[in-house]
């Protein structure tokens, strides 16, 4: 009977289905409640403890049963799918992301990996504003990747070399730098070893330093009209020092010993300048005036002072050759060519009398000649005054000989004894004997 076929209140084993209407509830101890509003299928924990679900593995599957939705391994991961391909599952390590993610933030506590893809290329793709990627390259280089330009912004390869290819660099600023690169602060960069350091550094007057280990004066100071000082000395490893300054017509280049009555040294190259190089000196009024000038065909001028040459003491005269105890002549003046003037004389910018030697054939045979101008006027017209032969012969082929008078001679050979004493005006002597010519 169907009396007899009810479960006693005691318990015992259906046989069949046990069908609950809709909104009719299976209520476990006033706690679980499983039942169906038509809509939906509800599991309803109302204790203070938690629903436990136990199991060895434990799947989540569709309505079908034929498709994964979650699967919890026992001592092992848990897998989540979409639309039942794996895209979340858990590991020792963490978990495993098959595909991308898509997150409004992210905060990690701990190291991140990205690996690589197929192609040995690892990537983090940002989208905003503009599409960049942080790549990490199969050669080891990491890069900053502009989607948007085809180009790459940053670089820095496998030996720590960093390279911006296609923009500027700027520290200190909020605006895109002017200039490849661009530091804005009291200290510009500092280069440092493991002991000693160097400051480069913008000071409040506007001028840049040099500064080394940060203490001391400044090795270099360059103010804003581009003056540098040094507070040591400059030295070059090559065979020159430069200084060289262009496009203007005055003074191209200039070294100052000292900033007051001191030594300044320039240089001028401009083609309608005639001085190429001048050293000037401060006289005893503490004024710089010129004491070498060398013009543009090498000409050199000692416009207010003398030469001295072979001594440290100031010249008695505009040349003074000391040569004692040097073992040297005192002046040599040579010319390749056999019969050109050697030295010289001038009133004002042209030769009136001259020196030089005959040496015909390089042969070491050599006369001297002696010039001077016959001219009354216009321009000097040098004449031969005295010769002496390779044999000593001393020869005056174009006028006479005075001694003893301050006057020209009276004749080729005029001898004035005047208030000499009584000996011979001339005397001739051939192999032993003498004839002299007393008083004429």
């Amino acid at each position: 009977t169907t009396a007899d076929a009810a479960l006693p209140l005691s318990g015992g084993s259906l046989t069949g289905n046990l069908s609950l209407g809709q909104n009719n509830k299976a209520i476990f101890n006033s706690q679980l409640e499983v039942y169906g509003d038509g809509s939906n299928s509800h599991i309803k924990d109302t204790s203070s403890g938690n629903l436990n679900i136990s199991g060895n593995d434990i799947q989540i599957l569709n309505a079908a049963s034929n498709e994964a939705m979650a699967y919890f391994a026992q001592d092992g991961d848990v897998t989540l799918y979409h639309n039942g391909s794996p895209k979340i599952a858990t590991a020792s390590t963490g978990i495993d992301v098959t595909g991308s993610v898509t997150s409004t933030g992210l905060d990690v506590n701990g190291y991140t990996y990205i690996r690589k893809t197929a192609d040995n290329n690892a990537r983090l793709h940002i989208i905003g504003g503009r599409d960049y990627m942080f790549t990490s390259l199969s050669n080891g280089t990491l890069g900053i990747y502009d989607n948007t330009a085809s180009s790459y912004r940053l670089t820095i390869d496998a030996s720590g070399n960093t390279n911006i290819p296609n923009g500027k660099l700027g520290i200190g600023f909020t605006t895109a730098p002017s200039y490849p690169l661009q530091i804005k602060g009291t200290v510009g960069f500092e280069a440092t070893n493991s002991t000693n350091k160097w400051l480069a550094y913008t000071y409040t007057d506007n001028t840049f330093r040099l500064n080394y280990n940060g203490a001391g004066a400044d090795e270099l100071v360059v103010d804003s009209s581009g003056n540098a000082s040094f507070s040591g000395a400059v030295t070059s490893t090559g065979s020159f020092f430069k200084a060289e300054r262009s496009g203007d017509s005055g003074t191209y280049a200039k070294i100052q010993a000292v900033s007051t009555g001191g030594e300044l040294i320039y240089g001028r190259t401009h083609a309608s300048l005639y001085e190429n190089f001048k050293i000037k000196a401060a006289n005893n009024s503490s004024t710089l005036v010129d004491a070498l000038t060398i013009d543009t065909v090498q000409n050199l001028n000692i416009p207010n002072g003398g030469l001295m040459v072979g001594s440290t003491t100031a010249p008695q005269d505009y040349l003074e050759i000391d040569g004692s105890g040097k073992g040297l002549g005192g002046l040599t003046i040579s010319n390749s060519s056999h019969n050109h003037a050697a030295l010289s004389f001038a009133r004002s910018s042209t030769a009136t009398a001259r020196i030089f030697t005959t040496e015909p054939a390089a042969l070491h045979t050599s006369s001297m000649n002696f010039q001077t101008s016959n001219a009354s006027g216009g321009s000097p017209n040098l004449i031969t005054a005295m010769t002496i032969d390779p044999s000593q012969n001393v020869n005056i082929p174009n006028g006479g000989l005075a001694i003893a008078k301050t006057s020209a001679p009276d004749a080729l050979l005029d001898i004035d004894a005047g208030t000499v004493s009584s000996a011979p005006s001339a005397r001739f002597k051939r192999n032993h004997g003498a004839q002299s010519f007393q008083q004429l």
